[in-house]
């Protein structure tokens, strides 16, 4: 029997492996085809490959597969190619056509992470602030160049800043409280790094308006006498935000806390004989108070 290899065509498929030998050194692959060869007493096909035209190490017995992945080639070397065909009595053909081709230098993957860093107004991880808008800026850096610096606030602020290594944000809006602050690096391969400040804004208070207060009864007047060892005290108080409490303070002995705000009456209060001047304060949220007065004389 008379096998034809010549009729056999190798097509090189350039598609490449990245395979790890040591340290950052990498080997490329390639992947042959052919057509099948139609001897009926085909047992298999070697494949011939060398660094040089026709000279070729040992064959490599693929069967009778039409495709094979040739693994561990030097890169940036050319490498040439030839297929025989055998049949079951171990006769082999001639080899086939050769054909070549240069393993490219594979690009090593960027999996490393740029770094980021914070570093005004502060290098901590919280900073207070006064005013309702503020300014960031750090230094970031990547083994290749960065693509740029990304910004998000836990308010759903959000923006690009200024500069890739030294950069900066300008006139970031604060809401009262807690504003986390999250910056990000990315480098040109996708990779991504973040460091991330908590702002705390407290408003400052400008309220400094008192609020009202008036009792109304046992009278408005502001004396009052009495037979009786215990009595109540009601009245009004307003204020241009919002009332926190009412207080009453009797000046021979104790003291407490009102019922409501606006409209407020005091618990059963002890009177001593003679007098007792009883003190009604108003507070608001502000911490500013205002009061009026009442002198109680029992029997």
């Amino acid at each position: 029997m008379k096998l034809y290899i010549n009729r056999l065509r190798l097509f090189v498929l350039l598609i490449f492996f990245f395979l790890v030998i040591s340290g950052n050194a990498y080997s490329g692959s390639v992947t042959l085809r052919w057509d099948e060869n139609s001897e009926t007493d085909l047992s298999g096909y070697n494949l011939y490959y060398g660094k040089s035209s026709r000279s070729y190490g040992s064959p490599v017995p693929v069967g009778k597969e039409t495709n094979y992945t040739v693994d561990n080639l030097d890169e940036n070397v050319r490498y040439y190619f030839a297929l025989t065909a055998t049949d079951y009595s171990g006769n082999e053909s001639g080899l086939s056509n050769e054909i070549n081709t240069l393993v490219p230098i594979t690009e090593q993957l960027d999996t490393n992470l740029p770094t980021i860093s914070i570093t005004q107004p502060t290098t901590g991880v919280s900073y207070n602030s006064e005013t309702d808008t503020i300014n960031l800026a750090g230094i970031a850096s990547d083994e290749t160049s960065l693509s740029g610096i990304e910004w998000s606030s836990s308010t759903g602020q959000g923006g690009v800043a200024l500069g890739t290594n030294n950069w900066t944000i300008s006139d970031i809006l604060l809401t009262a409280g807690n504003n986390i602050i999250t910056v990000t690096a990315r480098d040109e391969a996708g990779n991504a790094a973040s460091d991330t400040i908590t702002l705390i804004y407290q408003a400052a208070d400008t309220d400094n308006v008192a609020p009202t207060i008036a009792i109304q009864s046992p009278t408005s007047r502001k004396f009052y006498f009495s037979k009786q060892a215990l009595i109540q005290i009601n009245g009004i108080a307003s204020d241009n935000n919002e009332l926190n409490r009412i207080e009453w303070v009797n000046s021979r002995g104790g003291r407490g806390v009102c019922s409501g705000t606006d409209t407020w009456q005091s618990d059963s209060i002890l009177l001593y004989r003679r007098w007792n001047r009883i003190t009604v304060i108003a507070y608001d949220h502000s911490g500013n108070s205002n009061q009026d007065t009442i002198s109680v004389y029992r029997w």
